[in-house]
């Protein structure tokens, strides 16, 4: 005869395995990788990309709304960044 199992207890591990990470688009604007898509994961998104090039990588900064603080989006909803300045 078949016995009446118990649900197993849920543990803490269990319920991590199951978080989902976010994960956004990015898209370059400007710069050499100009129009250089993506995906960034992490919520907050990061601050800078290192995004590939023709003879290596280049770094690209977040941009954000001057009022809000907000994470800026483009009308397709992927995050903005522009070439981050370099330091001398």
């Amino acid at each position: 005869m078949s016995e009446a199992r118990r649900p197993r207890e849920e543990s803490p591990n269990d319920r991590a395995s199951r978080r989902m990470v976010r994960v956004d688009w990015a898209r370059a604007y400007g710069g050499d990788a100009h129009h250089v898509e993506c995906a960034v994961p992490g919520e907050p998104p990061p601050q800078y990309l290192d995004l590939p090039v023709g003879t290596g990588t280049r770094r690209y900064r977040l941009v954000r709304h001057p009022r809000t603080g907000r994470p800026a989006r483009d009308p397709s909803g992927a995050l903005v960044f522009v070439p981050a300045r370099e330091e001398s």
